[in-house]
């Protein structure tokens, strides 16, 4: 008896068997991980040192050709490439596709540390990396308005806390924007003129802008924390602190130095269409695969 007559005679039993099937596969389709954007291994390991002041051919000869010596000896490395130039060096190693990349990373750390022994005393430390996607950007939102740089910010910051707290989000930085910063100008003549260190101004800042603990107060089956609140909320008031009393009469940071509550100095920048604007930069969780 064939497949086919023995499927005709039993026809119950193929749709049930049949049923089965749909079900498992649409349970499997449902529940199985799957993402947009996945994570991808990517055998390359980049090993960047820094030597400054050193020319192309001596980085060439005292880095590279040194950790491309111990790196040869790596098993499963398929191509090693190398970029000399004035003060840096490049190695990029490139690893068989079946590699654990964690375990290459390790083994290319520990070859460089013995090549470091044969490299100059004075080099800074080898830096080590690997390409990770899960760790781009998948989503940028921009922000701009009439409201200035810093109001913005404040939204931006508000905004990003709220898509951190969404699942499958790992962060949401704020780039761009100015952050509130309280700046003291110290008077180089001043200083002289009234015999006060620049460290002195620093100390007197630093001990008047301070929370100190007060201790426990116990009040019959009740104990409370006591806190002297001392950090400053007007920042202008920085300015009447003092510095020192010689003879009894107060120098005051004021008299010194000039304070100013201004922004921090821009490290980055974020335009939309030409104007300047804030920019929320989300990255996504990596998705585990059991």
């Amino acid at each position: 008896m064939t497949i086919s007559e023995l499927s005709v005679k039993n026809k119950a039993v193929i749709y049930v068997l049949l049923i089965i099937i749909i079900i498992v596969v649409a349970m499997s389709y449902v529940s199985i991980p799957r993402e947009s954007s996945p994570s991808i291994t990517i055998p390359f390991v980049f090993v960047s040192t820094v030597y400054p002041g050193v020319s192309p051919e001596d980085m060439e000869k005292l880095v590279t050709q040194e950790i491309e010596k111990e790196l040869k000896g790596i098993k499963d490395v398929k191509n090693i490439s190398s970029t000399s130039m004035e003060s840096f060096s490049s190695i990029i190693v490139e690893f068989n596709t079946d590699v654990k990349i964690e375990d290459a990373l390790q083994r290319v750390r520990d070859k460089v540390s013995i090549a470091k022994a044969d490299m100059p005393n004075d080099i800074e430390e080898p830096e080590v990396s690997e390409i990770n996607l899960s760790e781009l950007p998948i989503l940028y939102v921009n922000l701009s308005g009439n409201y200035g740089l810093a109001e913005i910010k404040k939204v931006g910051d508000d905004i990003s806390d709220k898509i951190e707290g969404i699942p499958g989000v790992l962060s949401a930085d704020v780039s761009g924007g100015l952050e509130r910063e309280v700046k003291v100008s110290v008077d180089a003549n001043k200083l002289k003129y009234y015999n006060i260190a620049f460290n002195d101004i620093i100390f007197a800042i630093q001990n008047e802008n301070v929370n100190i603990p007060g201790g426990n107060v116990d009040l019959q089956q009740k104990s409370f924390t006591v806190k002297v609140p001392g950090e400053y909320k007007d920042p202008t008031k920085i300015a009447n602190i003092v510095v020192k009393s010689p003879q009894g009469d107060p120098i005051f940071v004021r008299d010194v130095a000039n304070v100013v509550y201004g922004f921090e100095d821009r490290t980055t920048y974020s335009r939309e269409n030409g104007i300047q604007a804030v920019t929320i930069i989300v990255k996504k969780e990596a998705v585990k695969i059991l």
